[in-house]
């Protein structure tokens, strides 16, 4: 039988989100634990106290609106995702990869509780625990202690804001009082400096004798849709998924590509890809190869081909007739796990890129960093202009970002000559 509730809350830590966390008895007998911010404040103290007179002046009950209070986070949050699973693009995406880590991390923590009821104490101790607990996050193995989940400032600041678009969301469909998100539009972002949460490092481009040092330890495949990137400047999403009747020649000095499905499809904005000569020259092979028009041009199945052929050309001992009925029974693919697929996606194009970079000593890039380096050469050579439209952004205010570099060379320019 289990003991009895004490007529007088107790006050307790929450040990994995170090909130202060007291358990009332409610008027149907059940019993509920309510969070009250960061253990040990002043405004948890003022809380419990709070909770405390409004139970000894309801004679040991805690009166709870939970029944009249409407749909709890964890429904909201259902609900959101499914409205964004049914507004994506064919490939694409709404919502981005914040609001889904958010949901993650306010689901587990707030998940049961109305969503009336989850005012900015809750939301501030939700952005305390992302920064602490390393459970709702990749956890930082540099860290023995545990209480340094690993996320930048910007990337929990980013997390919150996902949240409060949540709630905006849930009012514009009346699921939720307006009052609840005008509450906690009162939650700031985290400032730097105020916080153990650090401030990563801007992201750089990748430096291109890096890149032609690498591209020797890459398959024809991908190297070809290295190429491609760092000439055309698109995205790796846009390059991966890009079959062959989408590539429009009939313009032999510049072929076009008009991805269906993109970063900006959702906004009903359009994206137009254009290809070089450097460009024309690494993709010919490729659509040689490739077969139909609907077939990817980049295609892992006939770089994983091409790989095994020529591990045959360069076999050094005998043909033995076992050895090649059981190597041909492993290219059918029988026994694997993991057959190719018909494309590359963006992480499997990554992961090749980094263990290239590991075979090639050198440091380690992302196929991020190869946009950023053509979008860098080109705002060096031909301005802020033909850097926007090659990227596809809307305002030049955006491309600004890849000006770090270009100031850079300015700068040491100046310097040389006045300095």
């Amino acid at each position: 039988m289990p003991r009895p509730l004490s007529p007088v809350p107790a006050l307790r830590k929450h040990k994995s989100t170090r909130q202060a966390v007291t358990t009332v008895r409610l008027s149907d007998g059940r019993t509920k634990d309510l969070y009250l911010g960061r253990h040990g404040t002043a405004a948890a103290s003022t809380e419990y106290a709070r909770i405390i007179a409004t139970v000894a002046a309801n004679g040991g009950i805690y009166p709870d609106a939970s029944a009249d209070a409407g749909i709890t986070v964890n429904e909201l949050m259902a609900a959101y995702l499914r409205t964004c699973k049914k507004a994506a693009p064919k490939g694409g995406y709404v919502g981005g990869a914040d609001a889904a880590l958010a949901v993650r991390a306010a689901r587990r923590l707030f998940g049961t509780i109305p969503v009336v009821e989850f005012g900015p104490r809750n939301l501030k101790a939700l952005r305390d625990a992302m920064v602490t607990d390393g459970r709702l996050s990749k956890s930082n193995p540099d860290d023995p202690t545990g209480e340094y989940s690993g996320l930048s400032r910007k990337t929990v600041n980013a997390r919150v804001g996902a949240i409060k678009r949540i709630i905006k969301w849930g009012v514009s469909e009346e699921l939720v009082p307006v009052e609840v998100y005008q509450r906690l539009t009162t939650v700031e972002g985290l400032r730097s400096g105020q916080t153990i949460a650090p401030d990563r490092e801007p992201v750089r481009p990748a430096v291109m004798a890096d890149v032609e040092k690498m591209l020797p330890y890459l398959t024809p495949t991908v190297r070809a849709l290295v190429i491609v990137q760092l000439h055309s400047g698109a995205r790796a999403g846009e390059l991966v998924r890009m079959r062959v009747g989408d590539i429009d020649r009939t313009d032999p000095n510049a072929w076009t590509f008009r991805p269906s499905s993109h970063k900006g499809t959702w906004r009903g904005k359009g994206r137009t890809i254009y290809f070089g000569a450097k460009c024309r020259e690494a993709l010919a092979p490729l659509l040689l190869k490739a077969g139909g028009p609907d077939c990817y041009v980049f295609n892992p199945r006939t770089a994983n081909a091409e790989r095994l052929a020529e591990r045959s050309e360069n076999r050094l001992t005998p043909r033995y007739p076992s050895h090649m009925r059981r190597n041909e029974a492993k290219r059918v693919g029988a026994k694997r796990r993991r057959p190719p697929a018909d494309h590359y996606t963006t992480c499997t194009y990554r992961r090749a890129i980094e263990r290239a970079c590991e075979r090639a000593g050198v440091p380690e890039f992302t196929p991020h960093r190869l946009r950023h380096l053509a979008a860098t050469r080109v705002r060096a050579e031909l301005g802020v202009d033909a850097a926007r439209a090659l990227l596809g952004h809307s305002l030049a205010s955006i491309t600004e970002i890849y000006s770090h570099e270009v100031d850079k060379g300015l700068a040491l320019k100046a310097v040389a000559a006045f300095g």
